[in-house]
């Protein structure tokens, strides 16, 4: 029997060579070798996260604090807890959905379109979500998804779904310029024009692929 004097292990065959590092074996005289190396215990990477909620419920406790303390004919600490929950739901759902950076784009997206709407409503309804937040954030989301698919180069089956869902939101400016809705038209306008010019390039540069996943994935 040899041994592996680098990786720590036995070997029951007599080869010339560890086939794990491909080093020179010895004979087994010396010290008794484990079957396996010891694998280094990783650090639990909870901690990060227990950490963020603590100081989630430090700035929760503090502001509710202040803000009784300095009076409270304005819950002003309710927006900051509010905003502390927005930032949880936004990174769960970065976490659950990780794996796929164009499916992590999509839903970030939607959220933040959906919770600046609910800030606009709760403040007053300035109509600030409407004429530039929901045209930045998809104009935005047009351009990084080009940045991702060549930084990563992700496959087009794969990424063109997902530009086809930022075309679909595309809908919302237009149906809100129609509607009369936004009185700054200028930044929706730009938003809407991006959307087909992206939707050309997806039916022109790759047809194919684009309508066999329309197909595919709609039951068309």
């Amino acid at each position: 029997m040899k041994c592996c004097p680098h990786c720590k292990v036995q070997l029951e065959a007599d080869p010339e060579r560890c086939p794990l590092c491909h080093n020179a074996t010895e004979p087994a005289l010396g010290p008794s070798y484990r079957a396996y190396p010891p694998l280094p215990v990783l650090a639990h990477r909870g901690g990060l996260y227990r950490f963020l909620q603590f100081l989630s419920a430090v700035a929760g406790i503090v502001a509710v604090a202040l803000n009784l303390s300095l009076g409270h004919e304005v819950w002003w600490s309710l927006f900051v807890l509010a905003g502390i929950g927005c930032g949880w739901l936004c990174l769960l759902v970065f976490i659950r959905k990780r794996h796929n950076p164009m499916k992590v784009l999509v839903w970030q997206v939607a959220l933040c379109m959906v919770l600046s709407v609910l800030w606009d409503l709760a403040t007053g309804w300035h109509r600030w979500s409407v004429e530039f937040v929901i045209p930045s954030v998809l104009l935005c989301a047009m351009v990084t998804t080009v940045v991702l698919v060549f930084a990563l180069h992700i496959p087009p089956a794969e990424s063109a779904i997902y530009a086809f869902i930022l075309i679909l939101l595309d809908i919302i400016p237009l149906g809100l310029l129609l509607g009369g809705v936004c009185h700054f038209v200028y930044l929706s306008i730009t938003c809407v024009a991006a959307g087909v010019v992206y939707l050309a390039a997806l039916c022109m540069l790759i047809p194919g692929t684009f309508f066999s996943q329309l197909r595919r994935r709609f039951h068309l």
